[in-house]
């Protein structure tokens, strides 16, 4: 919430063109996942890795049902 107060791009990419969502997703980041969902990042992901892909490879089950439930497609 810091960083988002003071001006950081929620939607900004990192290594690999994975956004925070992406990355929380596939380290497990359960309530990361939940406040980005809570502040309107799209869970239908876009071209490449998408957060439900990373979820689903590292048997993140509860943030594979944070995803769906938001909106999350098997593929994009």
């Amino acid at each position: 919430q810091l960083l988002l107060d003071n001006g950081a791009d929620i939607l900004a990419g990192g290594p690999f063109t994975m956004d925070a969502l992406v990355w929380s997703a596939a380290l497990g980041h359960t309530d990361t996942v939940e406040f980005l969902l809570e502040r309107g990042v799209n869970a239908a992901g876009k071209r490449g890795q998408t957060a439900l892909m990373m979820a689903l490879r590292n048997s993140h089950a509860q943030i594979i049902s944070l995803l769906r439930q938001a909106g999350a497609g098997e593929a994009v």
